[in-house]
């Protein structure tokens, strides 16, 4: 279904060059509506359990990929840092394209703001050459918890109406 909104935003009269003008701005939030509720605005829309709140930043040290060096006759583990940039906690999930071969640990959890956890990510030996390995990769996926839940990882968060955000991390292999 898509909607075309029209939203109007006006500026009083002001005296340009005399006063300060760095600050303003105009800030557009959205959220999905429960279900048959009437097309009508409504402000606890917004004030609810958190979970129509935009998930916040993480940061990934490393940040943009993770790389294993041969030999691969062996296992392989690099650790990563996971850091909940946000001012709210957050649950978070990995998912791998090879479960076969990648394997991380533990694979979710909750943090709370400024919070990191240290994750193990593990390659399993393989003969490496005669697999395909351009599409491995490992995602962490992430949403605010509900105002109020306890400080243990549920599924749920990620199947319901909640923002999930979502960060791709290559697996490069080096011969």
């Amino acid at each position: 279904m898509k909607w075309e909104i029209l939203i109007a935003v006006s500026c009083d009269a002001f005296a340009y060059g005399q006063e300060d003008v760095n600050n303003d701005r105009v800030t557009n939030e959205w959220t999905n509506t429960p279900d048959g509720d009437a097309k009508q605005f409504r402000r606890e829309w917004f004030q609810g359990d958190g979970m129509s709140v935009p998930p916040g930043d993480i940061a990934t040290q490393p940040g943009t990929k993770i790389v294993f060096n041969a030999p691969y006759d062996d296992k392989h583990t690099y650790h990563i840092k996971v850091t909940n940039s946000s001012a709210r906690r957050i649950g978070w999930a990995f998912k791998t394209t090879n479960m076969k071969r990648l394997g991380v640990d533990p694979a979710a959890g909750v943090l709370d703001p400024k919070e990191n956890a240290l994750i193990a990510v593990s390659c399993d030996a393989f003969a490496y050459g005669q697999e395909d390995t351009n599409n491995d990769r490992i995602t962490i996926e992430w949403t605010n918890t509900p105002d109020g839940a306890a400080k243990q990882f549920r599924r749920e968060w990620f199947q319901g109406d909640g923002m999930v955000r979502r960060k791709n991390l290559p697996i490069e292999y080096n011969p």
